[in-house]
């Protein structure tokens, strides 16, 4: 949302900011009777103060706002007026914003979702393995402090994709499940007295 509101008020018409009067609405006291007209007014420095603040939980919500400010500058200014232009002039450098933001979100889901989960990993490394993989060294992720511990695999029942692992610091026995969606991310370290690559 920052990226595209930094954009925003850079929209140039030739040497001319055209968000520039966008930034700050004139107060209620100089200027009355947009407020009388206008029910939702916003501008610029209300929309940096939102994504500051975290307001806006998708790109959608902050379009709104956008679509928000050009709309009431057009329903207020005449047609053909220098303010009635230039927020159609944002309003489409927004929409070309949002739409190559958009793509962009969506390229990374789609990225996103090719990748292999914790547990697809886990199996890829040790399902190979067998009952072999007893004894081998691995790591495991703690997502909570971001921190790989030593452990050591106690058994395994690769057919049912789970090994049990002793975690070499406190002897603590968990039982890590390729199907959980709580499978944490495992390395495998050492295994028959070679390092693993």
């Amino acid at each position: 949302c920052t990226e595209i509101v930094a954009a925003l008020r850079h929209t140039m018409d030739g040497e001319r900011n055209v968000s520039e009067l966008f930034y700050k609405l004139p107060t209620k006291r100089e200027f009355p009777a947009y407020y009388k007209v206008i029910p939702q007014p916003i501008d610029i420095s209300c929309i940096e103060w939102a994504i500051k603040k975290e307001k806006y939980p998708s790109l959608e919500n902050l379009a709104v706002d956008v679509k928000l400010m050009c709309g009431n500058a057009q329903f207020f200014n005449q047609e053909g007026s220098m303010l009635h232009v230039d927020a159609g002039t944002l309003r489409a450098r927004f929409d070309q914003l949002y739409a190559a933001a958009a793509q962009r979100l969506k390229d990374a889901e789609a990225a996103a979702a090719k990748m292999p989960t914790s547990g697809e990993v886990l199996r890829q490394q040790l399902e190979p393995l067998g009952g072999s993989a007893r004894g081998a060294r691995v790591e495991v992720l703690w997502e909570d402090d971001n921190a790989w511990y030593p452990a050591e695999i106690a058994s395994a029942r690769p057919g049912r994709g789970q090994w049990d692992i002793v975690y070499t610091e406190d002897d603590h026995q968990e039982t890590l499940k390729v199907a959980d969606k709580e499978c944490p991310w495992v390395r495998l370290v050492q295994m028959d007295g070679l390092r693993a690559v």
